[in-house]
This record gives structure tokens, sequence and C-alpha cells, in this order.
């Protein structure tokens, strides 16, 4: 199966360059090979999450079923190296992109934020004694409840010099799966409300669950609803930045249906929230201020396809897929099984895309991407945050849900067996001997 992918994705790094070569028109980077447009580091930064109520307003509630949360990532990476990729283990942070070497204290009297900085958060523990060492699991876990959401911690130091009580800070991974919906390094989701017009109001009858069981499934699939919501603002900001970087017509057709297949994965994970809900959900408004201003920045809109769709869509897609393979229920097998294929062709628009721009593009783009894809593992995406109850894994599975250590399984395999040789083969300029010669034409 995984041959089959790779080929397929192969395929696609073909027909980018195919289109690549059916115009004169070059991506234009600018700056050193090693930055950005505006001087800053091009390489990953991950998003923090963002929860709306309505624009510009943080939505909270006490029903578990309309929680929020927040995460952000970043790094930098030389370019003139060439890529390396760190499969399996998260890099070791050291002291650097943390604070001044972990010297700076957080901004107390708050025990938990998230700075300015877009790949940082600290917590402070009241500890008894003694502070932990920064590797003991409940300095993790206290970051992690810190970010909220399904942000994931890759490493963390302290505890801060003269602080009290024991503050730490920590580095961030991508939150949230599928295509997320980045603005100013901030990922934004919608708030959940109940109404009906997101879905049918028919549903199977789920009495016979636990009730635990019940609440965490429509948790579950209430998160993965408000990212693929998400992700149709996402598809409509690329196919502008498509029409901004003057792309192929087959480009902006392929972001269009892909568009299309999100508004309809969203209402397929609403209805499936509000049936474990018993309750009609949907999304409340999405912020979208300042959505576009990365357009006129070409390397911006490149490595967010790498780290959004060459990566993280890539990885999600496997991930759909194994839960399309355990799940049982018929409702739930049902809208997995076309999702997973429609997830499966959004990462190969990605490739396809970012193919063209890799050949169309100057030094600073071909950079900029190939330090992306060196840092693949910040963009892992760390699921919903909602556990699956204890001693209901079968139940868990059979309604479409994935532990967190599967989906992490999942994610290094992609990233190892896929994501890495497509890569290589794409930074290589490598084309597979065979593709579908009438998807290249230009």
């Amino acid at each position: 199966m995984t041959s089959d992918i790779n080929a397929r994705i192969l395929a696609a790094v073909a027909v980018g360059v195919t289109l690549a070569a059916c115009s004169d028109r070059s991506i234009v980077g600018g700056g050193d090979p090693g930055e950005s447009s505006d001087g800053s580091s091009s390489g990953s930064s991950g998003p923090t999450t963002a929860s709306t109520g309505g624009p510009g307003t943080s939505a909270s509630t006490s029903d578990p079923l309309e929680s929020t949360g927040t995460s952000e990532t970043g790094s930098t990476s030389s370019a003139d190296e060439g890529p390396k990729f760190d499969i399996g283990t998260p890099p070791d942070i050291g002291v650097d992109p943390l604070p001044a070497g972990c010297e700076v204290p957080p901004p107390l009297p708050q025990s938990c934020a998230i700075p300015s900085r877009e790949d940082v958060t600290y917590a402070c523990l009241e500890i008894d004694g003694l502070c932990p060492d920064p590797a003991d699991p409940v300095v993790a876990d206290s970051l992690q409840v810190c970010l909220g959401a399904c942000a994931g911690v890759l490493d963390a130091c302290g505890p801060v010099a003269g602080t009290t009580p024991c503050c730490y800070w920590g580095e961030i991974g991508q939150s949230c799966p599928g295509r997320p919906f980045v603005v100013g390094g901030r990922e934004r989701l919608a708030a959940v409300h109940g109404r009906e017009d997101w879905c049918t109001g028919a549903h199977d009858d789920v009495a016979a669950l636990h009730p635990d069981v019940r609440e965490a499934l429509a948790a579950a699939w209430m998160e993965d609803a408000r990212f693929e919501h998400a992700s149709v603002a996402s598809f409509a900001r690329f196919v502008l930045h498509l029409l901004a970087l003057g792309a192929p017509a087959a480009l902006l057709e392929d972001a269009q249906r892909a568009l299309a297949d999100e508004l309809a994965h969203a209402r397929a994970f609403f209805e499936l929230a509000s049936r474990y809900a018993d309750r009609p959900l949907g999304p409340g408004p999405l912020d979208v201020r300042g959505a576009l201003d990365d357009a006129g920045d070409p390397i911006a809109i490149v490595v967010a396809a790498v780290a959004e769709g060459c990566i993280a869509e890539t990885i999600s897609a496997q991930q759909i897929a194994r839960a399309r393979d355990l799940a049982r229920d018929p409702s739930v097998c049902e809208r997995l099984g076309t999702i997973a294929s429609e997830e499966l062709a959004h990462a190969e628009l990605a490739w396809r895309f970012v193919a063209w721009a890799h050949t169309r593009g100057d030094a600073n783009v071909r950079a900029a991407i190939a330090r992306t894809f060196a840092e693949a593992q910040r963009h892992i995406p760390r699921g919903t945050g909602v556990a699956c109850p204890v001693g209901a894994e079968s139940t868990w599975a059979a309604h479409g849900r994935l532990t967190d250590d599967e989906r992490l399984a999942i994610a290094r395999a992609t990233l190892e067996r896929i994501v890495l040789p497509c890569a290589t083969a794409l930074l290589g300029g490598a084309r597979p001997r065979v593709y579908e010669a009438e998807n290249a034409r230009c």
C-alpha cells in the first residue's frame, strides 16, 4: 500500500514539473536563500491554535463539547547543508530556540501562557520541595495543559533560575490534523454552537454506548469537524495564493475541488459529532482577518504548502485511511471511506504545487522548501487531544477513532516511508518513469 501511495505522490511531482515547463514565469523569493523575503527565517513555523466565537474573540465554555485551546510552534535551520530528515524522535533543542538559554523568567504572575513568540510556551508548577527535571512527565503534562487542544510539546528546559514556583519553557510542535488555517503563525478554529443547518438531524441510535464513551466520541468528532471547517478557509486562501503566483489552471481547478471536499468533510464530521452528542452542532464565525497578509510573499506561500499539505495532510490521509480500515460502525465507515481517498488527493495537490514552485522558483524558494522538509518532524499532526476512555479501545476503533499511540506510529511511518523519499525525489528533480501523461499536459 505504501508503494502505491509513493507512486501516486511521485506522479504528482512529475505533473508539477511538467506544468512548470508550460511557461517561463519564475517565482522570485528574494533576499538570502536562508531567509524569507522579510529577512526572517522561513523554515517551518508551526501554528498557535486560536478559537473564535466571533471575529477577534476567544470562545470559552464549560460545556465539554465546546472546548477551545491554543498551541504554537517554530524553528529555524541552515539551508546550506541540504535536507536532513529527523524521523522518530524530536530534535534536541538544547538552549535554542528557547528564550536566552532558558534564563529569561516567564512573564509572571501568570502560571501558564503563550508569549508573543510563535514557537514556545511556558508553565509554572506549584511543587513542594525540589523542582522536577524538565524531562519529568509532570512538566510535559503541565505544558500540554497550558497549550490545550491538540498541541504537542517537543522539548522543555528549566526550571528557570530565580523563579518561584518552578517555571519551565517548552518548545511546541504542530497542533491539529489536516490542512490548518494559519494566520500570522496562529492557527484559527471556530467555536462550536448548537445549530441545525450543518447536519441532517437524522442520526442512528447510539444509546447503547456507555455515556462516557459517547461523550468522548462526540468531543473527538467535534474537534475533527472544527479542523475540517478551518480547512475550508485554508483552501479558499490557497486558491488566491495560486492566483497571486500565476499558477497553472490545472492547479486552480484541483484547489477548487479540494475546497468543496473540505466543506463536505466538515459537514460529515459535524454530523458524527451531533450523532454522539444527541444534539445538533455546527461552527460559529471564523476570524479570517489578516488571512491574506502573506499573499505577496512567495516563500511564505510555498513553505505553508510544504508544511500543511505535503507533510501534515499526507500524514492525516494515512491516519484517516487506517481509521477507516478499523471502523465497524456503518455511519462512520461510509463517511471515512470517501474522506480518506479525498484527503490523499489533497495531499497530491500539495505535492504537485510544490514541485511546480520548486521548478519555477529561485534559490531562495528552493532553499525554503528544502529547509521545511528537513524539519518535517515539527509538522506532525498531534490529534484532537481527546483520549480514548480506559477499557474502551475496541469501541473507540469501531467508531473510527485512533489512539494517540496509533496516530504517532502512523505519522512516523509516513514520514519515513512516504514523505522522506518523495521529498528527496522532489528536491533532486527526479521524475518517475511512468505516470499518467494526460494529467501532465499544459
